[in-house]
């Protein structure tokens, strides 16, 4: 049976991320001094397909934590930015090490993304948070043993930790979840109609049927009119043709070197996160097609595309090479 977590709604658990939700709820009640284990400040590691959830439980985590009444602090980061190795000054180095050894919660997302030179780097941080009773959780893509890049310290000390899988999700749980996501957006679909989202492949993964729904929402119809497949499919099939995204992608990728498999992927790295902002602001730019759309597009959902929108604007502003570069990509396609 699914259901929502009392204190966070947000979150519909099924049997997949049970014991990543009371993992991750244990936590929240240390640190509000309910219950005390020393085993909770050894780093956690939630790990499982992109889309299972892993980001949305640190959200919902770390919004219990910041309204605790203690004043506790949370730091979030990415494992590609933990480099101290790209600063030219020792000094710069054990500013960033301090920086991430204040705050009570410390969520480094994306592991498996980690640079090699940075792990006995990050041994030490994990040692010295454990240390002081610090907690800290990361996200991977799969578990400590799979991760071969990391040092075998550093493998060991995530294994020594709480180290929790959250499966793929299987097709009766993903019909689980969007039927719950459906009622909330207040969309009537076919039982049918629900189950052939729910069974298309993604790899386990829920942002693109999400984004599907959100694509739904925003059409102009009669609530009362059920969404059948057929209506689904027509959907889906029109706004992709109206607009030329296939070279869109491939003029982004070829200009800032990085692969278009990749744009529609998961990749957290920097450089293809940059690059898979770029595309949803032409896309929007020169396509014309809603957030919603365009969160579909790139497996993700409208919020994606708004800030994507948003941080590239912010960049063309501040930055004049990106600027340049941006500019021609643009003048390609027009």
């Amino acid at each position: 049976m699914n259901r929502t977590h009392s204190e966070w709604p947000n979150l519909i658990r099924v049997p997949e991320n049970r014991s990543a939700i009371g993992a991750t709820r244990r936590l929240v009640r240390v640190l509000a001094g309910s219950k005390k284990t020393p085993s909770a400040f050894l780093p956690m590691l939630l790990h499982g397909p992109a889309g299972c959830g892993k980001s949305l439980l640190l959200q919902s985590m770390t919004e219990s934590i910041i309204n605790l009444p203690n004043g506790y602090s949370v730091w979030h980061t990415v494992a590609n930015d933990i480099d101290p190795r790209r600063t030219e000054e020792g000094a710069e180095t054990d500013r960033q090490f301090d920086e991430l050894c204040k705050p009570d919660l410390l969520c480094v997302e994306d592991l498996q993304f980690l640079p090699e030179r940075s792990c006995a780097w990050l041994g030490q941080l994990f040692d010295f948070r454990n240390t002081h009773r610090r907690a800290t959780v990361c996200t991977a893509n799969a578990g400590p043993a799979s991760l071969n890049h990391l040092s075998r310290r550093l493998m060991s000390r995530l294994s020594a930790g709480l180290v929790i899988p959250i499966e793929p999700y299987s097709p009766k749980s993903r019909l689980n979840i969007l039927t719950v996501h459906a009622a909330r957006d207040r969309l009537v679909i076919e039982p049918d109609a629900l189950k052939w989202l729910a069974d298309r492949p993604t790899g386990g993964g829920l942002r693109p049927p999400l984004g599907i729904l959100q694509t739904l929402k925003s059409v102009p119809r009669n609530p009362l009119q059920p969404w059948t497949t057929a209506d689904i499919e027509t959907q889906l099939a029109e706004p992709v043709e109206a607009f030329a995204t296939d070279k869109v992608l491939q003029s982004v990728a070829t200009a800032f070197r990085v692969k278009e498999k990749d744009i529609r992927g998961a990749s957290r790295l920097k450089t293809v996160m940059l690059a898979r902002q770029v595309a949803m602001y032409l896309v929007r730019d020169l396509g014309k097609l809603s957030y919603p759309t365009i969160g579909r597009i790139f497996g993700r959902d409208h919020t994606s595309a708004i800030h994507a929108i948003r941080k590239i604007e912010e960049l063309r502003a501040s930055d004049e090479e990106f600027r340049a570069k941006f500019d021609a990509v643009r003048a390609e396609l027009m």
